[in-house]
């Protein structure tokens, strides 16, 4: 489980967020959507440590953050952030190899089991026959599975994921959130396209000028009269089956 609880941050004076709250029960994907600007990556980094709060408090499992240490947070905690591709020429297997640091101390050197734990996350992300590729030379989408394999390498059981589908085809990008979608962690995700949300999350936590407009599950959230005034988009809802999609008209509301 990770909560957030009473999250404020600014830069300087200006106030980036204010007072947020979210839950993420075990096993549960909750989405964080918004427009651009509204604090949603910032607040991923405050909820894995790479930003320090104002107020309130980050907890892990009921642990707060602040009382694990940096070097046994990735044991329970592993992250994809925007800012994650390697600029050194690096194997796939390497930078995965990456994910094992946590269990090991500065001067061990991987062991056969790291090798094992690798290969099988490798497996199943659905990369392995290029784990001697050079990851510079991935496509977009094979590049956001190696680096989810690295994340899956911590063994860690919460998951934060900023914008994996960012500049990915339609294809990827549900091909990403398929894979997270089977993983089976907690997992906290920065999304823009709300028709994914509304297809992959189990509940989602809308921001807006570093606010919570509205959070609970996405069949509550993504209704036209929370959505418009946020995105001052016309909006409606389409049903098939299980899933339901969202169309947005270009007419600006008052």
């Amino acid at each position: 489980m990770i909560n957030g609880k009473n999250i404020s941050f600014s830069y300087d004076k200006n106030q980036v967020l204010s007072n947020i709250n979210i839950e993420a029960a075990a096993g549960n994907i909750v989405g964080l959507i918004g427009p651009n600007g509204s604090g949603k990556s910032t607040f991923l980094r405050i909820l894995y440590a790479t930003l320090e709060s104002q107020s309130g408090t980050v907890f892990i499992d009921e642990v707060a953050i602040s009382k694990i240490s940096s070097r046994d947070l990735p044991l329970h905690l592993s992250v994809v952030a925007q800012e994650d591709t390697p600029v050194l020429p690096i194997s796939v297997v390497e930078m995965v190899l990456l994910g094992r640091s946590p269990h090991r101390s500065s001067l061990q050197s991987y062991s056969k089991e790291d090798y094992q734990i690798v290969t099988n996350v490798l497996q199943r992300v659905g990369i392995r026959h290029l784990a001697e590729r050079n990851f510079s030379d991935l496509s977009g989408g094979e590049k956001q599975r190696a680096l989810i394999a690295r994340a899956l390498a911590q063994e860690a059981n919460h998951l934060l994921l900023d914008e994996p589908t960012n500049h990915l085809d339609i294809h990827y990008q549900h091909e990403i959130l398929q894979l997270v979608q089977s993983l089976g962690v907690t997992t906290i995700i920065v999304l823009h396209d709300l028709n994914l949300a509304a297809r992959y999350c189990d509940e989602v936590v809308l921001l807006n000028e570093g606010k919570v407009v509205s959070s609970g599950s996405t069949k509550d959230v993504l209704v036209p009269d929370i959505i418009e005034p946020v995105y001052r988009m016309s909006v409606n809802t389409y049903y098939d089956k299980d899933c339901f999609q969202l169309i947005f008209s270009p007419e600006r509301q008052a």
